[in-house]
């Protein structure tokens, strides 16, 4: 019997993607189908009690609260701001405007959490500044794609909440975990801007700027730098639960946007619509994921995954290496919620049962899926930013995408062995926050 529900479970999320089915449909449907024809189990029931578990969790309220945080502190009009100042500073070393991208993308996740909106908001602000001031297309569009894939490892991250729910870990130990890997590899990316500025002598640099003006301008995200750090200080230090502090955070992003006279009914409706929309939307997700995890725990797939593991007597090393190709494929081809709540019902029981740390398997997940996002041909962020330049450039060309972020990818291989064979990158700041 788990032979053919394997099979139903292949052929029909197969089929629901190829037809352009919604994941969290596509998922859903076949955890019905699975329930009907192979439990014995009331299906309606089953659903309903899964609904019921997955809803009453009160963990969820992260969701919306980091959603709201975000989307009012892009209305607040910080992300201009964050660009202009990180071209002073960057814009004389020697890949200019590049390391702008990597950075400013950065900060931008830090309050985005999810990949496709950074690439998007921070490429629609730097595409036709550095398209105009000379730089290769393919350098842009590229390092605006690695950037982009930091805002689902940087927290708040939307990918790590979720694989927190499925995986039932600490919301705010993962979100630790992100940290020092979101910072390594920011900087693995700006190696790459540094290689191509060294290289490349007829690069442009951006114009010198005083020092006294480069403060002056830095001066106006000393409040946004404040508040990220007291959101996420407030969980390292035990101060305030991930709940408590992504309310503050959605409180302190409402009086920056009343500081820069944002406020008004009309960013309010767009605020609150937009952070609607977010939010039903991953829990229409989690909905369908957890209706196949039901469906696939009362069939005993992960049981009897996890005996086939056994009986194959695959070594750690070989078990990661089919997770690391399974989920990097699977990344090229979906966005990066769907390849999580898609593939982790099934791979979480078998890392666990492998004896993984599943903190440290959260982040391995989060940046083999960042991969996936940049990878041709099918990469989310390398159609986002072609849809960007397309709009501004009628002649551009989606292969200038596809160039471009080669360099980047290799940077995510680099950083995905180092975090491999160095555990403690992302196990140390949660672990040493849970001792102190």
């Amino acid at each position: 019997m788990l032979l053919e529900a394997l099979l139903v479970l292949i052929l029909v999320l197969a089929g629901a993607f190829v037809f352009g089915t919604h994941v969290a449909v596509a998922l859903g449907f076949v955890g019905i189908i699975l329930l009907t024809f192979f439990s014995d189990r009331p299906t309606l029931g089953l659903m309903g009690h899964s609904a019921w578990e997955l809803f009453s969790d009160t963990t969820l309220i992260v969701i919306p609260l980091f959603a709201l945080m975000g989307d009012l502190l892009v209305r607040s009009g910080v992300t201009d701001s964050m660009y202009r100042t990180m071209a002073m500073w960057m814009g004389r070393v020697p890949g200019g405007l590049l390391h702008t991208n990597v950075i400013a993308s950065a900060m931008f996740g830090s309050v985005s959490g999810t990949s496709v909106a950074v690439a998007s908001t921070i490429g629609s602000v730097a595409i036709p500044q550095l398209y105009e001031k000379g730089y290769p297309r393919p350098m842009v569009l590229g390092s605006l794609a690695a950037g982009g894939t930091l805002g689902i490892m940087i927290p708040p991250s939307m990918v790590l909440v979720i694989y927190g729910m499925i995986a039932k870990e600490s919301i705010g130990d993962l979100l630790m975990a992100g940290i020092v890997p979101g910072i390594m590899l920011t900087l693995l990316f700006m190696l790459v801007a540094l290689y191509f500025g060294i290289r490349r002598s007829d690069l442009p640099r951006g114009e010198s700027v005083p020092v006294g003006e480069k403060i002056r301008a830095s001066l106006s995200l000393v409040p946004f730098i404040a508040l990220m750090l007291i959101v996420v200080l407030s969980i390292y230090l035990g101060i305030a639960t991930v709940t408590e502090s992504a309310a503050f955070g959605v409180a302190g992003a409402f009086v920056l946007a009343l500081l820069k006279k944002r406020v008004n009914w009309s960013m309010l409706k767009e605020t609150f619509a937009s952070t609607a929309a977010t939010t039903a939307m991953i829990m229409f997700l989690l909905l369908g994921a957890n209706i196949m995890q039901t469906a696939l725990g009362y069939l005993g797939v992960q049981r009897a995954a996890g005996e086939a593991l056994v009986a194959a007597n695959l070594s750690p090393f070989m078990l990661m290496l089919i997770i690391v190709i399974v989920m990097l494929i699977a990344g090229a081809f979906l966005d990066s919620l769907a390849v999580i709540v898609t593939t982790l019902p099934i791979i979480v029981p078998l890392v666990a049962a492998a004896g993984f740390d599943m903190i440290w398997f959260g982040v391995i997940v989060v940046l083999l899926v960042e991969v996936g996002m940049i990878t041709p041909p099918y990469g989310m962020n390398l159609f986002v930013l072609h849809g960007v330049q397309k709009k501004l450039y009628p002649d551009a060309k989606l292969g200038d995408a596809y160039r471009g972020s080669w360099p980047f990818v290799f940077a995510m291989i680099v950083g995905l062995v180092l975090l491999w064979a160095f555990p403690d990158l992302a196990t140390w700041l949660p672990y040493s926050a849970s001792s102190s």
